[in-house]
Formats: structure tokens, C-alpha cells, sequence
């Protein structure tokens, strides 16, 4: 096996999850059987080069789901995991961590949110995430982290294991970076006078003074839901 592949089982069919789509689905959504089959042959043939232990795809066409499957192993089966690892199948259920590749996704989430009114890109951080405020970072807004100004360099422990990024307490724990204080630039789209301070217009408190005001989540009528 080529250092760096993983190892590829001889039947893919067996390490293989697509889901059935019946013909009325793909004739609603204006796709051939055979275009379905073409684009999920693309998927396997990716896989086949051992760069990836596992692939999965969903992909909708005017409303309707016309390719959805898994290939690979869930874990298990990397390029430095050992023979006798446990490696259970990935299917179209299976989580994976997108990582950069759902900052997209989440600003588009986050300015839909802004139209909505459920939450303004000047609102600092901990407002949502309570005690994100320790070591310094009561000055990072929701315009700071989309537009990559928060200075935080890193969350403690993500190097060791990924869950960390997904735990709350990790995000608090993780320190300003030296020399940053976001609160006295200018974020993107948000000006420098609003910006390390209150969003009500009559409102001129430091956002430290917001955050600290209280260890609970922040209590609106505006829902933050999409």
C-alpha cells in the first residue's frame, strides 16, 4: 500500500451506502437514472485513489434529493490506523467535521439571522456563549470571528483531539492572542464607534460591561431560529 493510502477493499459495493431515489423523484427533479449513476461512479472513483478513507455525498435538485451515499469506513481505516482497528462503514448519517470548509455556509446562516433581526454583527461573542469574555476576549464580536479578526489563535487541546472544538468551555479557556485587543479595530462592516460598544444606539457601555452583567444566556423576544 503507497504511504499515505489507505487500504482499499477489493469490492467497493461493500464498503458502499447509496440511497434508492425512484424515477419519479428523478423525472421531479429533471434528472436521468443516468446521470444519478454517473455522478455517483465520479464518487467511487475518488475514493479508489486511497486518498480519502471515506467519501459522502448528498446532492438536491429542485427540492428533491436525486444522489445520497457513503463510501469508506467511519474511522478505522486511515493510512496510520493499525489492521485490527475497529473501522465501521460511513454512511449518509455519519457526521464528519467540514472544519473551514463550513465558513460559507455559516455566514450566510449568520447574515440571515441579521435580516431576520435575531442577532446584529456588532454583538459580542459571549452574549451567546457565556464566559467567552474570560482572558480578554470580551471585545470579540460576531463580525470579528466571521471576518477572521477575533485573535484567538487557537482553542487549548484542538491539536490533541477535534472534539475539543465542539466543547463550550474549550472556546472560553482559549486566550487572546498577545498584542490583540479586537475591540479597538475596525471590524468588517461594522464601524469602529459600534463596535466596542452597544448596538442600541442610545447605548454606550464597553461590551465587557455587557457580558459581564450576567452569566446567563442572553434573553431576547428575537428567535434565532432559521
Amino acid at each position: 500500500m503507497p504511504r499515505g493510502r489507505i487500504g482499499l477493499p477489493r469490492d467497493l459495493d461493500a464498503v458502499s451506502t447509496r440511497t434508492k431515489v425512484d424515477t419519479a423523484t428523478l423525472r421531479d427533479a429533471e434528472l436521468s437514472a443516468a446521470h444519478a449513476d454517473a455522478i455517483w461512479d465520479s464518487v467511487r472513483a475518488l475514493y479508489r485513489t486511497g486518498v480519502h478513507p471515506a467519501v459522502s455525498l448528498t446532492i438536491r435538485r429542485r427540492g428533491h434529493v436525486v444522489v445520497q451515499g457513503a463510501i469508506g469506513h467511519a474511522r478505522g481505516n486511515g493510512p496510520d490506523d493499525p489492521v485490527s482497528a475497529p473501522a465501521p462503514l460511513a454512511t449518509p448519517a455519519t457526521p464528519f467535521g467540514l472544519f473551514s470548509a463550513s465558513k460559507a455556509v455559516t455566514a450566510i446562516v449568520v447574515h440571515l439571522l441579521v435580516e431576520r433581526g435575531a442577532l446584529e454583527l456588532d454583538d459580542p461573542i459571549c452574549e451567546y456563549v457565556p464566559g467567552f469574555d474570560r482572558h480578554g476576549k470580551h471585545g470579540i464580536t460576531i463580525a470579528h470571528v466571521l471576518s477572521h479578526r477575533a485573535g484567538v489563535p487557537q482553542v487549548p487541546g484542538s491539536k490533541e483531539h477535534p472534539d475539543v472544538l465542539l466543547d463550550p468551555r474549550g472556546m472560553r479557556r482559549a486566550p487572546l492572542r498577545r498584542g490583540a485587543d479586537p475591540s479597538t479595530r475596525q471590524a468588517a462592516r461594522v464601524p469602529r464607534s459600534r463596535a466596542a460598544t452597544c448596538s442600541a444606539p442610545s447605548c454606550s457601555r464597553p461590551l465587557a460591561a455587557r457580558c459581564r452583567r450576567s452569566s446567563a444566556p442572553r434573553s431576547s423576544t428575537r428567535s434565532p431560529s432559521i
